[in-house]
């Protein structure tokens, strides 16, 4: 499920997009059922976790369990960059027709309320408190208290890299702050000021802290690797509800008007490079 990130992203906006064309008044509607879909999983999950507990992460699990799965090969993930790449490059207008379903010229763009506020909110916090929670576990197995559950030193530096390195080091330090490509809420289209720039255009109007791409969106992918490393019988819904999570914080983003649907579907194809990349490094067996 992993490996369709950019697609269900892709999918997931024009299916929005097509009802908020057919019911206009629809934007809160939308909003709130964006929302639920990323608060509701979370709070299900806590509470399934308070009457069950978590998945027993001590027992003794074997080497290929140990191993972070569901990522897909990087085959894969070289046919779907490719897919993405060319559809922007030969529609690049796809952007501005994307960001056209979640605007109003009454109101402007549906996510800037109450409910988009506290979506950001969750979507922006959830994957620094899973981060949290492993160090926190993995310290206390350093130091002999009781923990839930023991993750491993190599597993706790994959997440820490993962984090540091992709939405901060590469997305937010390395490109957002270079390619100078105004956000949907900068450019004429929708009220601002400057001019649409395609992904591959670098000369925008957009000095700092731009558009491309999303770094929220990167972060909410990052959580496809907590995913991948739960214990077995639970890894493939860990992983599809990361997928899911990704998909429906870099909705939320675009109809904030503060990323273009490249923005994220480029964003989840970063994370997953690096992710695998991580995974080939730390988990090899010369590792």
């Amino acid at each position: 499920m992993s490996k369709l990130g950019p697609i269900v992203a892709f999918l997931g906006s024009l299916a929005v997009g097509a009802v908020l064309v057919l019911f206009p008044d629809a934007h809160l509607w939308i909003l709130a059922v964006i929302i639920l879909a990323i608060a509701l999983p979370v709070a299900g999950f806590a509470a399934f976790t308070v009457l069950n507990g978590l998945p027993d992460g001590t027992r003794q699990r074997s080497a290929a369990e140990l191993q972070p799965t569901g990522l897909g090969s990087h085959w894969l993930l070289a046919g779907v960059a490719v897919a993405t790449i060319g559809l922007f490059l030969l529609f690049p207008s796809l952007d501005l027709v994307q960001a056209r379903m979640f605007f109003s010229p009454a109101s402007g763009f549906a996510g800037r309320n109450g409910w988009g506020e506290t979506g950001r909110f969750l979507g922006y916090v959830l994957p620094f408190l899973v981060l949290a929670a492993y160090l926190m576990a993995w310290l206390a197995k350093r130091q002999g208290w009781p923990a839930p559950f023991h993750p491993r030193g190599r597993d706790v530096l994959f997440l820490a890299l993962a984090m540091a390195i992709g939405p901060g080091l590469v997305v937010n330090l390395g490109m957002k702050d270079h390619l100078h490509r105004p956000r949907p809420t900068h450019v004429a289209e929708f009220g601002g000021t400057k001019d649409f720039r395609p992904f591959y255009r670098f000369d925008g109007g957009c000095v700092k802290n731009c558009s491309f791409p999303s770094g929220e969106t990167a972060e909410a992918f990052w959580m496809m690797a907590p995913a991948s490393l739960v214990p077995v019988p639970w890894r493939a819904l860990a992983m599809t509800g990361a997928v899911v999570f990704g998909a429906l914080v870099g909705l939320l983003r675009m109809a904030f008007g503060g990323h273009f649907l490249s923005d994220v579907a480029f964003a989840a194809l970063i994370m997953w490079a690096l992710l695998l990349l991580l995974r080939r490094i730390l988990y090899s067996r010369r590792g």
